[in-house]
């Protein structure tokens, strides 16, 4: 379960985009108020997420690097913008496509293509 609480209209609109909404089962909702009214749980919860999400892009970006991929800086998320621009047969999203379809079925590995996020430049 996701949850995006923001009063920030463009946070909000960006996130509709980017995510599938759907319905939560009133158990589900009830475990979660609980477990978020846990303050020491909450507060172990994050550190521990802190640690784990930084040792991971440590070891993508290290990776990354390694095979000559670049990728975007970013300030925080759960998701790294990698520039696959070099791999297209040709700049369009249908491209684009391709690859993430040779990626997933060949690599066994599920990429999620920019044009899925509104990126307005194939190959992220």
């Amino acid at each position: 379960v996701g949850i995006v609480y923001s009063y920030n209209d463009r946070v909000v609109q960006i996130a509709r985009k980017m995510s599938s909404f759907g319905l939560v089962s009133s158990q589900t909702q009830h475990l979660i108020a609980k477990m978020l009214s846990d303050e020491e749980f909450v507060d172990e919860f994050i550190r521990e997420s802190k640690l784990r999400l930084a040792a991971r892009h440590a070891e993508i970006t290290t990776g990354l690097d390694g095979l000559g991929i670049g990728w975007l800086k970013a300030k925080a998320g759960l998701f790294l913008w990698m520039d696959l621009r070099n791999l297209l047969k040709t700049a369009t999203f249908d491209s684009e496509t391709e690859l993430w379809r040779v990626i997933v079925h060949q690599v066994k590995l599920n990429v999620s293509p920019g044009g899925s996020f509104h990126c307005h430049e194939p190959g992220w």
